[in-house]
């Protein structure tokens, strides 16, 4: 397989439009650079589209949801698939408890055997950290420093009666008793006992805890993972005034979100707080969680399933949050329910159920926020109808597409849906396809970043106000007359791929007009072009050249008697702290198109021009990679001048005045020269040539007039390329918009 790829070659491999390529050079800073050929690395493109999903309406039958153009592009060209994320890094404490502490939990979670002893040892950790937080913490940290097991043992087992949140203390039988004594040990380090509940560092750590375990459940429920909960908190704004509920709470997540954005945004203390857990452990755990959050919340002391006894009917909430199982089966034995009133849910699935007793429980005014399952926006039969009874009673605000692996126990997507009490509206519903969102947070996990986050809710608070939002591919209000053409579908990419989502007339105008003019520009200036390159051909013999039957006696150096070869610099630099306003350091990734781009380049203390005078750069420098794609170079200018030059690139600067520092560009361009480079490398993981290896390399030197001739024929070339390169992405994004405007059905002509 080749190291490089055309444009072409690139939408090709990643099955997408040559047009798709030239907005992503067009609009995406980091996208690969282009060598003097106009080609790109083929690892460079990999590693971009990596990052990049591929949408759901644009995924082979082969391919799952999810799946990066980086995976497609590896595996039509026969490459390997990236290397895994690293594992999360632990080296340091948190919230007060330390390494060796964790690395202790960790091991006693690794040594049970089943998914029952594996839920036991996890429920004991989080009863012993609430333990911590109480009067009984004394006596067992008093057992464990006379390091006696069996009594300590005994103590936690007669713990465990005394009060239902304790009960998790009685399988401390099934913990290594070595691990149990440092575990304790460590919880009794922590700190913060005199502090007020809300503020106790143990908060923060039951929340890493729950996140931790979450890869197994303990429950039927999903942990609710951080990132969804605040952005479902965000969305909905809880005030102090509000009353909040959630019918399904599992450990509380939700309900502790909406009280920590309440103490957050306006430090003022929460009204009403009710939960109900499904299961005797999402209970303690819910309770555990809000208690050492200084909550104190009506939980209904004990477990309840809602949708078999409503515990709560007739009963009414302004905020409502809650993450249910998907699916649900069984659910009812009462399929009678005045909460049914948009539709009796089937049996094989509570999801209908869920949204019906939300909405059953909503205050006139009051919103809220569903996690669901993705099957819940396109399930037919029952389903359909009820979907179609809610969107005409104008109760769903929003569907909001999330990315998939959120959650560590599952890999699935999801959907949230924001609710609303049934009421008179402007009949619109707001789609969302946050799915390419998100960065990575291990092998398989992702989370929606803070930005993610602010960027969803601002689109949902315009939304609000009435403003027909139109992000093309992102976002979209949809009028309900159009989502009843859809059969009252609610999948976002529905609605965000048709014509309609990309059609914005005025803009389009005013593109195409642009477009077109810039079009115009280019043939005339091609044109122009056209006669100075014909004019630098003219100056080659032909003749001469058909005449020789030999390589011409020039005579060969060897580049470092004639240019000073220095690498840049490696672990000196990573001694120079950083400075935003410092001296700024040039790699490979500041070549673009063949020019050095500054860009976002990083920046060094200016101490680094005393510590490392030799690797500043001059006007007039060449500068070569030497990792990676091995050959790619650029001039020094002006503008460039003073800047460091990073361990990525070798610096070559002529010291011989026979030697034109731009007949060097064009020498080290051609593909011989590249040849030489590609042969001369060292071949390990990342190829890199060396400056003791690069001064070898033959350079011939014709008289200085000929390396100017040279230079002049060279760069003619060179800039009708990119002339030619413009000309065919200007053509490529006219076309596209033109193709908006057939895929809208709106092509006006003149008569």
């Amino acid at each position: 397989m080749t190291d490089q790829l055309s444009a072409s070659e690139i939408a090709r491999a990643a099955g997408v439009g040559r047009a798709a390529v030239s907005n992503w050079r067009e609009r995406d800073v980091d996208f690969p650079a282009a060598s003097h050929a106009g080609r790109f690395s083929t690892s460079e493109v990999a590693a971009w589209l990596d990052k990049r999903r591929i949408p759901r309406n644009a995924l082979r039958e082969d391919e799952a949801e999810g799946t990066s153009y980086g995976h497609r592009f590896r595996r039509t060209l026969g490459l390997a698939d990236r290397e895994p994320a690293p594992a999360r890094h632990r080296g340091q404490a948190r919230h007060g408890l330390t390494a060796k502490v964790w690395q202790l939990i960790g091991e006693g979670l690794r040594e049970q055997r089943g998914a029952a002893t594996t839920a036991n040892y996890q429920e004991f950790i989080l009863a012993l950290l609430y333990a911590r937080e109480n009067d009984v913490w004394q006596p067992i940290r008093e057992q464990a420093d006379h390091a006696d097991h069996d009594s300590l043992a005994t103590l936690l087992a007669e713990l465990s009666i005394t009060d239902p949140l304790f009960s998790g203390l009685r399988f401390s039988s099934e913990v290594n008793p070595h691990l149990l004594t440092g575990i304790v040990d460590g919880l009794n380090e922590l700190g913060g006992a005199e502090q007020p509940a809300a503020d106790r560092r143990a908060a923060g750590l039951l929340d890493d805890l729950l996140n931790e375990f979450s890869s197994f459940r303990m429950t039927n429920e999903f942990h609710t993972p951080r990132s969804i909960v605040e952005l479902a908190v965000s969305a909905l704004g809880p005030t102090d005034s509000d009353t909040v509920y959630d019918p399904c709470c599992g450990n509380g997540a939700l309900l502790v979100g909406a009280i920590e954005h309440v103490r957050r945004h306006l430090n003022k203390p929460r009204r009403e707080i009710t939960g109900r857990a499904l299961s005797p452990v999402s209970w303690r755990l819910a309770s555990m969680n809000l208690a050492l959050h200084g909550i104190e919340p009506d939980l209904g002391g004990g477990a309840h399933d809602v949708l078999r006894r409503d515990m709560d009917r007739g009963r009414k909430f302004d905020v409502i949050m809650t993450n249910p199982p998907f699916a649900m089966r069984d659910w009812t034995d009462q399929p009678h329910d005045p909460r049914w009133r948009y539709g009796t849910p089937p049996r094989s699935s509570a999801n209908f159920a869920w949204m019906q007793h939300v909405l059953d429980k909503l205050a006139p005014g009051g919103r809220a926020a569903v996690v669901m399952a993705p099957a819940a926006s396109f399930a037919g039969g029952v389903e359909a109808r009820i979907r179609r009874r809610l969107v005409d009673a104008r109760t769903v605000a929003a569907v909001i597409e999330l990315p998939a692996g959120l959650f560590r126990a599952t890999g699935i997507p999801v959907h949230l849906w924001l609710l609303r009490a049934p009421a008179e509206s402007d009949g619109r519903v707001l789609l969302i396809s946050a799915k390419n969102l998100g960065r990575a947070a291990g092998r398989s996990l992702h989370e929606l970043a803070d930005s993610d986050i602010a960027k969803i809710v601002a689109i949902h608070q315009q939304h609000q106000l009435g403003v027909n939002v139109l992000e093309p591919g992102f976002a979209r209000s949809v009028d309900v007359a159009e989502i009843c053409q859809q059969n009252y579908q609610l999948q976002p990419g529905i609605y965000l791929s048709s014509p309609q989502a990309r059609f914005r007339p005025a803009k389009l105008a005013i593109t195409v007009a642009e477009q077109r003019q810039q079009l115009s520009a280019l043939t005339r200036h091609a044109a122009e072009l056209k006669d100075l390159v014909a004019r630098q051909l003219d100056r080659i013999d032909p003749d001469g050249l058909a005449s020789r039957n030999s390589r011409p006696t020039l005579r060969a150096v060897p580049l470092g008697e004639v240019c000073d070869v220095l690498a840049g610099p490696s672990g000196m630099l990573r001694e120079i702290p950083a400075d935003e306003h410092g001296i700024p350091v040039l790699t490979p990734r500041s070549l673009r198109r063949n020019r050095l781009v500054l860009g976002k380049s990083e920046r060094v203390d200016p101490i680094a021009r005393e510590r490392l005078a030799r690797y500043i750069l001059e006007a007039g420098d060449v500068l070569c990679s030497r990792t990676g794609t091995i050959g790619r170079t650029a001039l020094v200018t002006a503008e460039h001048q003073g800047a460091l030059f990073g361990p990525g690139f070798l610096r070559l600067r002529p010291h011989w005045p026979e030697l034109s520092n731009h007949y060097l560009l064009h020498y080290l361009a051609a593909e011989w020269a590249q040849d030489w480079m590609d042969e001369h490398c060292a071949r390990t993981t990342i190829p890199s040539l060396s400056a003791k290896t690069m001064r070898q390399l033959p350079i011939w030197l014709p008289p200085l007039d000929q390396q100017e001739a040279i230079t002049e024929i060279m760069s003619s070339l060179d800039e009708q390329l990119a002339l030619q390169d413009e000309v065919a992405d200007t053509t490529e994004r006219l076309k596209h918009h033109l193709g908006l405007l057939i895929g809208a059905g709106d092509f006006p002509l003149r008569d």
